[in-house]
């Protein structure tokens, strides 16, 4: 169904015409449709600045007909689908965004109705960062969060995956064409997005390629159409730090995972942190409580149980003190190789049961 308050002459396939005139912004795209009460009243009457503007190309539809032809035959043959602005299930925290696109392409399903929450970070994660991305999704999944991401390397990748394997709905949101993701890795991860119901979505029509500009560009949308935005893993000038402005700016709740003061991996999200941009992100529960998502009382009781996924992570937790002590020591003490001990050690960190200070000292929480 199509909402569209005093626009009866701007047909769907209109505005995706006009949205073809490729210098027209999307700021002049609002104006038009807001304007004018059609797409042909539009065309036989274009405001004096636009002619000047334009060189009179609003004079006639010639200059989008061949292209609206052809885009119309690639959105059959690839099966993707499209929306606009004034549709009803356009995702509604997207239209409240400074500059919202006008049209939306996506393959999948839109489940509109159910809370998002977006997740990015650097294309070279640590195995912290992996263990860490995957527990917020585990849990974002049990409570019926949709995880949006960009479909990355790295922290993008991990989030959609695991929100798969979880059996949830996850949206990639990308900076090229539906039928230009690249590399092959990455098709092939959309296409189980799709399958598994969720959605690949972009504001680029079919046979647009991905530039360094459209990336950021790419990036308001990630945190537009989301609740909040999670930063697991990003250095000083990394890319999921632009989405973190752009949450900032959207007044999206914004959230930074903590790491080691010495990577430069962390690096971002603990100035986040330190700057006040963000809330430290001390469990997936802990962020689900900040938005209001699930109870108190209910929080409370998730952190009164611990639940320990092995006997190897209760026999650590009921070594470790609240004095600091070095990996090799506990190692010794609990009989473990270090390499499987830090990887414990992390999960208990996630838990909220440890934390790890600076030169391999780990404490308990």
């Amino acid at each position: 169904m199509i909402v569209m308050k005093n626009k009866i002459g701007w047909k769907r396939e209109d505005i995706l015409r006009l949205s073809l005139y490729r210098k027209l912004s999307l700021r002049e795209q609002k104006y038009i449709t807001e304007k004018y009460d059609s797409y042909s009243n539009f065309l036989q009457n274009p405001p004096e600045w636009f002619e000047s503007k334009y060189n009179g190309i609003f004079k006639n539809d010639e200059t989008t007909r061949i292209d609206f032809e052809d885009l119309s035959e690639k959105l059959a043959k690839e099966n993707i689908k499209y929306i606009t602005y004034y549709d009803e299930n356009y995702p509604e925290l997207l239209r409240e965004i400074y500059y919202p696109p006008m049209i939306l392409y996506y393959k999948g399903q839109l489940s509109n109705g159910l809370n998002s929450i977006a997740i990015v970070g650097t294309r070279r994660n640590t195995l912290y960062g992996k263990i860490t991305t995957e527990k917020i999704v585990e849990e974002l999944v049990k409570n019926q969060i949709i995880v949006v991401s960009g479909l990355a390397y790295g922290i993008d990748s991990i989030a959609h995956r695991e929100t798969l394997k979880n059996k949830g709905i996850t949206y990639a949101i990308i900076a090229s064409g539906i039928d230009e993701i690249s590399p092959a890795i990455s098709r092939d991860l959309a296409n189980k997005i799709i399958d598994s119901g969720g959605a690949v979505i972009s504001e680029y029509p079919p046979g647009t390629k991905a530039r360094p500009g459209y990336f950021p560009q790419r990036n308001r949308i990630i945190s537009g159409v989301s609740q909040a935005v999670i930063v697991v893993e990003s250095d000083i000038k990394g890319g999921a730090l632009i989405t973190a402005s752009f949450a900032i700016d959207q007044s999206r709740e914004l959230f930074a995972v903590p790491g080691p003061i010495n990577s430069s991996k962390s690096a971002g999200c603990n100035k986040l942190i330190h700057d006040s941009q963000a809330t430290a992100v001390l469990s997936a529960e802990s962020i689900l409580l900040d938005l209001g998502l699930i109870s108190s009382i209910r929080y409370k009781e998730n952190r009164e149980e611990i639940l320990f996924d092995d006997k190897i992570q209760k026999i650590i937790y009921d070594e470790i003190s609240s004095e600091p002590m070095h990996i090799d020591t506990i190692s010794e003490k609990v009989n473990i190789d270090v390499p499987t001990l830090l990887v414990k050690l992390l999960e208990l960190e996630f838990k909220g049961l440890a934390r790890q200070l600076p030169g391999k000292y780990f404490i308990k929480n």
